[in-house]
């Protein structure tokens, strides 16, 4: 009778030993997605607007919008926004130091052919001028780079599209990622 009491209790206490190693790795398990979520919740998450306006028939292309927005709930620093190449025009971004959350700031640029800026090289009526006559392609990638308050660095890709029968342009938010 000792010998199947000691085996109860043996049974016993690998069957505890057993949920108190489940439990463990269940509570480190939901720890770490604690902390994924309490990270992704004051993550900064930068996206890009470059968009046309509406236009009559026969009405050249305008540039409605052309802006950073923070769509995330930390504030990013440090933004940096990829040229648009395509010889021999180069579109070059202004750096922003500074993007609360939601809050949105309009995106200076240069618009450099041949490398040389002229005049017209900080006017949207330059940059419509060159999408529209498809100098700079039907399909633009653009990253856009920034830090958090703690200097992680995050990276969020995005497509313009230009669509030359209709004669509008789209953004189109492709991915999200630290870097």
């Amino acid at each position: 009778m000792d010998s199947v009491l000691q085996q109860i209790q043996a049974g016993a206490t690998v069957a505890a030993t057993l949920v108190l190693i489940w439990y463990t790795i269940e509570t480190q398990r939901l720890r770490r997605a604690a902390e994924k979520q309490n990270e992704i919740s004051g993550m900064p998450i930068v996206a890009l607007r470059l968009a046309s306006g509406e236009r009559r028939l026969g009405e050249s292309l305008t540039l409605e919008f052309e802006s950073l927005r923070n769509i995330g709930n930390g504030p990013a620093f440090n933004i940096d926004v990829t040229p648009i190449q395509e010889a021999p025009f180069e579109v070059r971004f202004d750096p922003i130091r500074l993007l609360e959350p939601k809050d949105s700031q309009r995106l200076e640029y240069t618009v450099l052919q041949d490398s040389l800026t002229s005049g017209f090289s900080k006017t949207s009526m330059w940059l419509e001028s060159v999408i529209e006559t498809g100098q700079l392609g039907s399909e633009m990638a653009i990253r856009v780079s920034y830090s958090d308050a703690s200097g992680k660095r995050y990276r969020s890709d995005h497509v313009i599209q230009f669509d030359a029968v209709a004669m509008t342009i789209t953004t189109v938010f492709k991915d999200h990622k630290e870097t």
